[in-house]
């Protein structure tokens, strides 16, 4: 792995995690997230309120639109999060919408990355590729286990692609639906706090 990369990484060679570089761009993609989501509230739509926003995101996707662009996200392996959500749900959803729409959606997007996994990892030209592109990722499962899918679903480390890994190495599936059941929880901490960033926008 060049020096490019590991810049990037939020898990070392030996599978321990970075946690310096974790919590950097855990708070790098907060304030990151917000300050777009200022720029569109006080200058793109300065007389349009977040919460308008957020109806019209209900009114053109709905609660299977973000249910499904959720559990997509967690499926797959993909440079998409469903954290991008937050900021226009939190203000018009509240916490038991949150819980059961995107919370579920994301456990079982969770499940299905795993049974990918699961399933590709029997493709021999597959899971040689898979040694190559996620070495980091199965030392960190190896290490860890299914304790290992419960940190990826609380923290930026990617959840899709530990999940595949945690199938490519046949961890316990019952380990795994447990550890996968930290995405609900993710999701009510994640309301929380983007519910205090919209309402400082809005005072703002």
């Amino acid at each position: 792995m060049d020096e490019k990369n590991k810049k990037h990484r939020f898990l070392k060679e030996d599978g321990s995690i970075a946690w310096k570089k974790l919590v950097i761009r855990t708070l790098i993609a907060f304030v990151s997230i917000f300050l777009i989501f200022i720029l569109y509230d006080k200058i793109i739509s300065s007389n349009v309120k977040t919460s308008d926003v957020a109806q019209r995101l209900y009114n053109s996707l709905g609660f299977f639109g973000v249910s499904l662009f959720v559990y997509l996200c967690d499926t797959f392996i993909v440079p998409l999060t469903p954290d991008i959500m937050f900021p226009l749900v939190s203000s018009n959803w509240n916490i038991f919408e949150i819980t059961i729409f995107m919370g579920g959606a994301s456990y079982l997007g969770g499940i299905s990355a795993y049974w990918l996994g699961h399933l590709l990892s029997l493709i021999k030209v597959v899971n040689r590729y898979s040694n190559k592109i996620m070495k980091d990722h199965k030392v960190f499962i190896h290490n860890k286990g299914a304790w290992g899918v419960a940190i990826s679903g609380l923290t930026p480390i990617p959840f899709s692609t530990i999940c595949w890994t945690a199938g490519i190495l046949k961890v316990e599936f019952k380990d795994v639906v447990l550890a996968c059941l930290v995405r609900f929880l993710r999701m009510i901490l994640y309301y929380y706090l983007f519910k205090a960033g919209v309402e400082i926008v809005n005072f703002l």
